[in-house]
């Protein structure tokens, strides 16, 4: 059995503060964790990246650092 890593993070867009109200969460976004090479939409990704879906671009990637500089975590 495999298992794919996530992380939890929280927003600061509006539709964050109302899911979180709605969900009685602190958090609301969940993303996979990826570390190896990736090619997506024609760019290669290398290391630790997050998969994450976003509202009106589908599925984006960011590499860990970015999101973690992001305080989403």
């Amino acid at each position: 059995m495999e298992f794919l890593p996530t992380v939890l993070a929280k927003g600061s867009h509006p539709i964050s503060y109302g899911i979180r109200l709605v969900t009685w969460s602190r958090w609301s976004h969940c993303a996979a964790l990826h570390d190896g090479p990736l090619e997506h939409g024609g760019r290669h990704y290398y290391g630790l990246k997050v998969l994450e879906a976003s509202g009106g671009k589908g599925v984006i990637v960011t590499p860990w650092h970015e999101f973690n500089l992001g305080g989403r975590i």
